[in-house]
């Protein structure tokens, strides 16, 4: 017996937002203590990524990377 899926397509919004409205989701400027990635650097955007990090991070923040970049 064969089982048939009907057909189906996935949509995905390409909503971009601001850094500074991602920085207020977050909670702020020097508000997070710790900010881990595991396994998917190599989706983000480095450029942007990098300084919204510094912007977040309390003084002295830790950044922890794991996994692998391809």
């Amino acid at each position: 017996m064969l089982c048939h899926m009907p057909k189906f397509s996935i949509f995905t919004p390409h909503y971009q937002m601001s850094d500074d409205q991602l920085v207020d989701i977050i909670g702020g400027g020097n508000s997070v203590d710790l900010v881990t990635v595991a396994a998917a650097l190599q989706w983000f955007d480095l450029e942007r990524f990098y300084p919204i990090v510094k912007r977040i991070s309390e003084r002295p923040g830790l950044y922890l990377q794991f996994g692998a970049l391809i």
